[in-house]
């Protein structure tokens, strides 16, 4: 929103400067984003008028002017259709700069010096008009600055509105705004528009068949209009806020939305079929060419204004060009109203129609001010267009938002803002604010926001208020109480606070991963090139894009498309991860199964080119060794790794990841699954079009965190020396060695609690072995913590292992 310091000062005394003013504002919440001093580029550009405008003896289409800039008179020559004499107009003697940065000299044009330069408007930089010279108003004195003839002497702010506060995109809330820090009174004039045309009724006609759409609908109508160019005063005001002039009806338009902040829509009555607006929904099939000249297909959530056969307008959107004000209206329809800002919201969104009258409307106008905001722009329509209004106005009535009545605790205020506030100045607080007190009783008391503070719907949002009128500045500095909490950086239990992530973002971020962030939306397309099931994903009913139109089923679809978009940039070696929440149909009572989960890639080299190693290409065991220590950290109980078929993975390198011990109630067996992991299929690779193998994980967090074993307690080593032992097996190519790996334990008797570490250091299959067998060769580390083992000891538990394995999986021992 770009405000001028100069219309502000009409309803509200200014005292600090520009940028103390500027400070102020930016430390209430209304951040002032830049300041723009419009007299710059003017010194030295005055105000000259043409006594003289004689044919050049040399050149018929130019013109020897004589100027009196304020008792001295100068000869320049001028090619300006419209030089001659009687006018006032723009003028630079020579040695004086133009507003983007040229000089004007003194020079000779075909025999005649030219001692100066008159100017246009868009020479200026106040308009786009440069056709002829900017012919200034009479009353103007030669030779005076041209800021000072202009009135402009003026700042443009451009300040940052948040969304929560539509009062702000107009310059008499604005002006609430600086009164309420500042302990001044707003002055706004009352305005009577005198009704002598005829009655209204036989000019037009209003029904409105949606009150929930249009609560509140108004318009007046004005006959005998003259369309032309707008006076001075009305165009300066309007170009100090960026705007440009168009006709003296659609600059009164702008000039009350951007005064009031409330949107206005001139229609061409006698372009009104029937003389009727109808305010509905849209029809199936219907549409409608707007003021840009493009046709639009409507939805039937469309709020429209219509006439009796067609539609005239997208309510709170944009005109129709069917019912446009050009240069030959001569009676018009003022139509101000108040639109449900959700309609209007999902209509320009839908739309891609982003105007200044949807920005308003759909953030929410103030309700109660439709009707004088009418008012003041058909007095000034009266005055610039010598029309007639008609008696009476069309009204339509419905349901409209009144401010809610809240209760304030100033118990409560002092425990939030952590400072005490008497009662007396928390109320004076507000009531500059324009928030009115309906009554006391104990320690709270009601209040009632004004109409244009939609934002104001609870305690908290007065309290805030509170402290903005207060000063954030004002209020203490001081330190929360310090309470001292057992560290449960391993309690998995709360999985979902911040400092167990850290420990996950840690593991990952040592093993060389960087953190995505992706959105909660993903693309179809990448869903299908995932090989996932399009079937188990939520449609998004608005989408942002095409390319965000489902929620994610799983992180990998995104996690893939970062993968590759960093891969055709150059990056070879990619490791990224992520975590986020999924979304995923259920067949319960709830819509969606969200579980929290992590999902990590890589490709590239596992060893980077290095003078000391040759290179390796990452593979399964790097990402499983990453993922192990993943889940040791989050102390997953007993994991295990089984070969599944999955359509995202390779047939040949894929694993479901189970928790042992864990129940299962989607299979009502022992082994809780917590996600997957492997290559990923060759043809999600080609879709992709990434030329290596690409290796991936995803786990359920919410599920290891309700399965997470206790936190981890010190043992102290035993003092007993430990025996090793390596056990070769010959086993079936099928058997899966995690499974072999766990029978070591539980064959070895006792619970295994003579066994403190095993490890798998040798897989072979060839000449030595068996067709179809493959060896497992294993290293067991034996110690006891209450003797020394001795040899014949160690040596039976190693033959039971033997005998175990051999009775479940046949396995031989090999030699």
């Amino acid at each position: 929103m770009r405000v001028s310091l100069a219309w502000l000062s009409e309803f509200v005394e200014i005292e600090p400067s520009v940028d103390e003013l500027a400070e102020l504002l930016t430390t209430a919440g209304l951040e002032v984003e830049g300041i723009e001093d419009l007299t710059a580029g003017l010194d030295g550009i005055v105000v000259g008028e043409i006594t003289a405008a004689n044919p050049h003896p040399a050149a018929g289409k130019l013109k020897v002017c004589t100027i009196n800039a304020g008792g001295r008179e100068f000869t320049v020559v001028s090619g300006a259709p419209n030089a001659r004499a009687g006018i006032k107009v723009p003028f630079i003697m020579a040695g004086g700069r133009l507003p983007g940065g040229g000089t004007v000299d003194e020079k000779e044009i075909r025999g005649v010096m030219s001692s100066g330069m008159l100017c246009s408007e868009k020479e200026l930089g106040l308009g786009d008009d440069h056709s002829g010279l900017m012919e200034l108003d009479g009353h103007v004195t030669a030779g005076e600055t041209l800021a000072d003839a202009l009135g402009l002497r003026d700042f443009a702010i451009q300040l940052g509105v948040t969304p929560n506060r539509p009062d702000w995109l107009g310059h008499i809330g604005v002006a609430r705004e600086i009164a309420a820090l500042t302990g001044k009174s707003v002055r706004l004039r009352g305005v009577e528009v005198p009704e002598t045309g005829p009655g209204i009724e036989s000019l037009a006609a209003l029904r409105v068949d949606d009150p929930d759409g249009c609560p509140w609908y108004t318009a007046r109508v004005i006959t005998g209009v003259r369309v032309g160019p707008s006076p001075g005063w009305l165009k300066r005001q309007l170009r100090a806020v960026g705007q440009r002039s168009v006709n003296n009806v659609v600059d009164v338009t702008n000039y009350i939305l951007l005064k009031y902040g409330q949107p206005l829509h001139a229609f061409d009555l006698n372009r009104l079929e029937g003389g009727k607006v109808i305010v509905r929904r849209a029809q199936p099939g219907e549409t409608i060419t707007t003021l840009d000249n493009v046709e639009r297909r409507l939805d039937s959530s469309d709020l429209l204004i219509c006439n009796a056969v067609r539609p005239a307008a997208i309510a709170g959107v944009m005109g129709g060009a069917d019912s446009a004000v050009d240069e030959n209206t001569t009676a018009i329809l003022l139509e101000s109203a108040y639109f449900d800002p959700a309609t209007v919201r999902k209509t320009a969104r839908r739309l891609g129609l982003a105007t200044e009258a949807s920005l308003r409307f759909g953030r929410g106008a103030d309700p109660d001010g439709a009707r004088h905001a009418l008012d003041r722009a058909s007095a000034l329509l009266l005055e610039l267009t010598g029309g007639q209004a008609a008696r009476g106005v069309l009204e339509a009535e419905g349901l409209r938002p009144a401010p809610p009545r809240i209760r304030l605790r100033w118990t409560r205020a002092t425990a939030l803002l952590g400072v005490n506030i008497e009662p007396g100045k928390g109320r004076a607080h507000l009531e500059q604010l324009g928030v009115r007190s309906c009554g006391s009783g104990g320690d709270s008391e009601e209040f009632q926001p004004p109409s244009w503070r939609l934002d104001l719907q609870s305690e908290v949002d007065l309290i805030e208020e509170i402290a903005r009128m207060h000063g954030y500045h004002n209020i203490p500095e001081s330190l929360p109480p310090l309470r001292v909490k057992p560290d449960n950086r391993y309690d998995l239990r709360a999985l979902g606070e911040l400092h167990s992530l850290r420990t996950i973002r840690a593991v990952m971020t040592r093993n060389g991963f960087s953190e995505a962030i992706g959105y909660a939306f993903v693309s179809p397309r990448l869903i299908a090139d995932m090989r996932l099931d399009p079937a188990k994903t939520f449609p998004v009913k608005n989408p942002i894009s095409a390319d965000l139109s489902v929620m994610r089923p799983s992180i990998a679809p995104g996690l893939m498309a970062a993968v590759a978009r960093n891969f055709h940039r150059g990056e070879r070696n990619i490791r990224l991860f992520e975590i986020g929440h999924v979304y995923r149909p259920t067949l319960g009572r709830d819509p969606a199964h969200e579980p929290l989960q992590l999902a990590g890639m890589m490709c590239g080299e596992a060893i980077p080119r290095f003078w000391g190693e040759k290179p390796r290409a990452a593979d399964f065991f790097d990402l499983k060794g990453v993922l192990e220590e993943v889940l040791e950290v989050l102390r997953a109980v007993r994991p295990a790794w089984k070969r599944v078929d999955y359509p995202s993975l390779h047939p040949g390198s894929a694993c479901e990841v189970t928790l042992r011990d864990q129940w299962n109630p989607r299979t009502g067996e022992s082994g809780l699954r917590i996600g997957r992991i492997g290559e990923l299929h060759p043809g999600v690779v080609k879709a992709f079009d990434i030329p290596v193998p690409v290796y991936g994980f995803e786990i359920n967090l919410d599920a290891i965190r309700d399965s997470a074993g206790s936190r981890p307690s010190f043992v102290a080593p035993s003092p007993y020396p430990a025996v090793e032992r390596d056990i070769a097996l010959v086993v079936d190519e099928s058997t899966p060695s995690a499974e072999v790996y766990e029978s070591i334990r539980k064959e070895a008797g006792d619970g295994g609690r003579y066994i403190e570490h095993i490890s798998l250091f040798d897989v072979y299959a060839g000449e030595q072995v068996p067709e179809g067998k493959k060896s497992l060769a294993f290293n067991i580390l034996f110690r006891s913590r209450d003797a020394s083992l001795t040899d014949v000891e160690v040596n039976a538990i190693r033959d039971r292992i033997a005998e175990g394995l051999n009775r479940r999986f046949n396995a031989q021992l090999r030699e």
